[in-house]
Parts: structure tokens; sequence; C-alpha cells
């Protein structure tokens, strides 16, 4: 996975899939999530569960989750990111019924 920060370019990880021994992931830099912007998991075998790690990524302003196994329960790890205004779920397991809980997104 790579998550950059949009001018920085600072790569955060660039394993996948993660080694995961709770929350975060062991890869993962808290250091570096105040300036990530875009983070970009097509692809990717991420489930509910995992995005609980963006609850340290609150400047995320681009998210690709396309082609993931997210469901309408992991859009509630989504109220940690008030600066979101791109949200790709193209391909995932997301109903109208799950879209409820990015109703306080307002840049979406």
């Amino acid at each position: 996975m790579r998550a950059r920060g949009v001018g920085e370019g600072k790569v955060i990880g660039d394993a996948w899939p993660p080694r995961w021994s709770g929350t975060p992931w062991t890869w993962f830099d808290p250091l570096a999530a105040p300036c990530v912007k875009r983070v970009d998991l097509q692809g990717c075998d991420v489930t509910d569960r995992d995005l609980e790690i963006l609850q340290y990524l609150p400047e995320t302003e681009f998210l690709t989750l396309r082609e993931t196994k997210v469901t309408d329960a992991g859009l509630t790890q989504l109220e940690h990111l008030p600066e979101l205004r791109f949200l790709d779920l193209y391909g995932t397991d997301v109903t109208d019924a799950g879209l409820v809980h990015l109703k306080h997104l307002n840049e979406i």
C-alpha cells in the first residue's frame, strides 16, 4: 500500500498485506499521519476492520476503496475523516443503506 501526502511525496508504507498486530498496523508510521492527504487501497485485501487505521489519518482528502471487501459497516470508520472530498467505492459491497454513514461528510 502506498499512502502519499500531497506535495510532500512521503511514502508511509509500501508493503501489502500488512502485518496485523492490532491497531495500528506494524508498518504504519504515525509521525507521518498529519501530512497524508491521499490513500489508495484499490484492489487490496482490505476489510471493514482494516479501515480502523483511518483514525490515524485525519487529514485524508482522497480515499480509494475500489474493488475491496469493504461493506456498509466499514463506512463508520470514515467519521475520522472530516477533510474527505473524494471517495471511490466502486466494486465494494457498500449499498445505498450504508451511505447514511457519510452524511457528515459535507465536501463529498
